[in-house]
């Protein structure tokens, strides 16, 4: 009897203003040909809706400029509204998948929503487009404390994705970063583009790495090779300037070890950011699986 594969679960968390085609192009070289379920999570911000039904609280219209009191029974009326067009939007939008999305409605607190629908997903994909919204948030919410949080992949997919030149990755010596190296590779071949791999550790480790690395049937081409210390982090920006990276891959577990340096990255980056997070969920790349030239560290 043929071995059945399980189809990997997708979420898209979708904000009123998603999914923007830069998701949606980046999903294929997330995920490969394997068997996917998409679901779109629509979450209702409770906070917000508890402010309307304060007196004193007034929305201000973006366009003319004037001032209101919120009503409670309008928000929800704008809310209905908003759930009925991105659902549409989102089906519309993964019909060139031949995939018929599930769709979910949940109200809390945003990051708690987010952080819990996350953690039975392979793939959690936020779409961020910082020239509409003007801001470096994402529905009032930091995103970089999600990455040291989901167990599998989180994809912070911004709209410039088509922009970058080469695929940046962070390999750091740790079982975690050789799923990064083979996710990158993925995404590389998927988009016909160079990686670009940056190693974080110590002097005595970097040729060891690259010895490794190199001596691996790596089937994407290595455009270029960086070396730093991990005090240094906080230079990552610099080197993925450097490379005209479309998105940097690189191990969840450095958000705990350096909180905020996914925040970092969003605030002087236009490129896309994907945290591997602690558990293989994601298969690897072709000539990847359980690379015994990448494994472990020295």
């Amino acid at each position: 009897m043929p071995h059945r594969v399980r189809a990997q679960r997708i979420l898209i968390a979708l904000d009123p203003a998603a999914p923007n085609g830069a998701t949606l192009d980046a999903l294929t070289g997330l995920t490969g040909p394997e068997p996917a379920e998409i679901c779109g999570l629509f979450i209702e911000d409770v906070s917000l809706i508890g402010l309307s039904s304060l007196s004193f609280v007034r929305e201000v219209a973006l366009d003319t400029g004037v001032e209101r009191a919120m009503n409670p029974a309008q928000l929800e009326r704008q809310l209905q509204a908003q759930r009925i067009r991105v659902e549409r939007m989102l089906k519309g939008a993964v019909r060139r998948f031949s995939l018929n999305p599930d769709f979910k409605v949940t109200r809390g607190k945003v990051l708690e929503e987010l952080r819990r629908e996350g953690e039975n997903a392979d793939l959690v994909l936020v779409g961020r487009s910082p020239a509409q919204a003007g801001t470096r948030s994402w529905m009032g919410i930091r995103l970089g404390s999600l990455a040291a949080e989901i167990g599998g992949v989180l994809a912070i997919i911004q709209d410039a994705w088509l922009t970058g030149q080469s695929v940046a990755v962070i390999y750091d010596g740790s079982e975690c970063a050789i799923r990064c190296m083979a996710l990158a590779q993925r995404i590389a071949l998927s988009e016909r583009l160079p990686l670009s791999v940056i190693l974080v550790g110590t002097a005595h480790d970097f040729p060891h790495w690259r010895d490794a690395l190199r001596a691996d049937p790596v089937i994407a081409p290595v455009q270029r090779w960086n070396s730093i210390d991990p005090s240094r982090l906080g230079e990552l920006g610099k080197y993925a300037r450097a490379a005209c990276a479309r998105v940097i891959v690189l191990p969840g577990h450095l958000e705990k070890q350096h909180p905020e340096l996914i925040e970092s990255l969003l605030r002087t980056l236009d490129c896309s950011i994907v945290a591997v997070g602690e558990h293989e969920r994601i298969s690897a790349a072709p000539g990847q699986q359980g690379s015994p030239a990448t494994a472990g560290g020295y």
